[in-house]
């Protein structure tokens, strides 16, 4: 047996890399194989910790299968506590998970999406009404402005005008914050000065929101008749079990940090995509929400927003033919799998009937990442995504706002386009 190699830099850079240059540290890592072992800051100060990444389907089919036991998520998603809280779904494991998850899902379901999905049409077409025709603009602004939209109504439910001018100023900068202020959150001896402060101070600001929020919402006693997903968490329970306030404070923020972001970026590279190539472009003004999905899952392959699914052994295992120790952490790369010749032949060419001809195989694709922790937002951010681009494409034709290709640029946790996605629209 081979044995797994290292990346031989030192840990400081490998997680510097990972923060700031994920696109030359991904070709570094596929000339060392389909296993190799890092040692990067998953937060909870300035420690390293090792982890053994894989992106074979066979191997990552042994991490999303594994026992939720085994293989915890909370120490790898630890970066985002200061943030979230210690309720959060992220941050939760095993039976506590399993809980938190049992009483989330009724809000997730095809009927509760199909509820929201007039709502999201709505707020699109408002924000397209504010489009200036034939004006380079950057793209990624403006869907950012749009996913924090839904986010706040369509999730939340806030129509306090007040509570909501503060939550669309608040969000974004905490969203902003750099990295280096979250590898670093958790020592008391910065917390007291700026930017942590600050930092901590917008968080508690948007804390005291949403908890007022959530206080009305249960006084008011009309959640029932209410189409939010905060109206339907309020009422959600098993039994005699249902979630706190601080759960459901925890769990929108949740909602937050993985639907806001991500789906803007996810957006602001699909209308990139889109504006160099004609062809594709219309076929998915002209053709079926499905089209647009498999237009939305390709843009994901080509254009992966995270790095990585990670996973904390608390028992040793057996992965790719090895024995990683308990402690160590493992991590299934879709930055490597999604662009791998071997799952997708032309691997760089955008080609959205992948997704529509069944060639796709099981754990090749993975934004939302797989087996018993698959994000419970998936459903949601693709009807999102998707209604978003229907309206889009019904409106305007979409053009390049630049000569070149956009690269990746690193922006926390998510990939995206380093000028924000330069485009110029014109009414269909």
């Amino acid at each position: 047996m081979t044995r797994i190699r290292s990346l031989p830099l030192p840990s400081l850079v490998q997680t510097l890399l990972l923060m700031w240059n994920r696109p030359w540290l991904r070709e570094r890592l596929r000339r060392y194989g389909d296993i190799v072992r890092l040692k990067v800051n998953n937060g909870g100060g300035l420690s390293a910790k090792p982890f053994v990444m894989v992106n074979r389907p066979e191997h990552v089919q042994q991490i999303f299968s594994g026992s939720p036991s085994v293989l915890y998520a909370g120490v790898t998603n630890s970066l985002v506590k200061p943030i979230l809280g210690e309720k959060s779904l992220l941050l939760l494991d095993d039976v506590d998970h399993a809980r938190a998850k049992r009483l989330l899902l009724p809000a997730f379901t095809a009927a509760a999406l199909r509820g929201y999905e007039p709502m999201v049409r709505g707020l699109a077409k408002e924000e397209l009404e504010r489009w200036r025709p034939h004006v380079v603009f950057r793209s990624f602004d403006r869907m950012q402005a749009l996913t924090l939209e839904v986010i706040l109504q369509v999730v939340f439910g806030v129509a306090d005008p007040a509570r909501l001018t503060r939550l669309r100023e608040l969000v974004p900068r905490i969203s902003e914050v750099g990295p280096l202020v979250f590898l670093s959150i958790t020592l008391e001896s910065l917390q007291k000065i700026p930017p942590w402060s600050r930092f901590l101070s917008m968080r508690d600001e948007v804390y005291g929101l949403l908890d007022a929020e959530i206080a009305e919402r249960r006084a008011c006693g009309d959640a029932a008749e209410r189409r939010d997903v905060l109206s339907r968490l309020v009422l959600a329970q098993d039994g005699d079990d249902r979630l706190s306030d601080a759960e459901l404070r925890s769990q929108l923020l949740t909602l937050l940090l993985a639907g806001h972001e991500t789906t803007a970026t996810a957006m602001a590279w699909t209308l990139h995509e889109l504006a160099r190539n004609e062809l594709i472009q219309h076929q998915a003004r002209t053709g079926t929400d499905e089209y647009r999905q498999a237009v939305l899952k390709e843009v994901m392959r080509l254009r992966p927003i995270t790095t990585a699914v990670a996973r904390h052994l608390t028992e040793p295992m057996e992965l790719a033919g090895h024995r990683v120790p308990a402690g160590h952490g493992v991590a299934a790369s879709m930055a490597l799998a999604h662009s791998d010749p071997r799952n997708y032949p032309d691997p760089d060419r955008f080609r959205p009937d992948r997704f529509l001809s069944g060639e796709v195989m099981p754990n090749t694709w993975f934004p939302f990442g797989g087996g018993a922790r698959r994000c419970i937002g998936a459903g949601f951010s693709l009807m999102e995504a998707t209604a978003i681009l229907g309206e889009i494409l019904a409106s305007y034709e979409i053009h390049p706002g630049t000569s070149s290709p956009e690269r990746g640029k690193p922006r926390n946790v998510v990939t995206g386009p380093h000028r924000g996605a330069l485009i110029m629209v014109q009414p269909v």
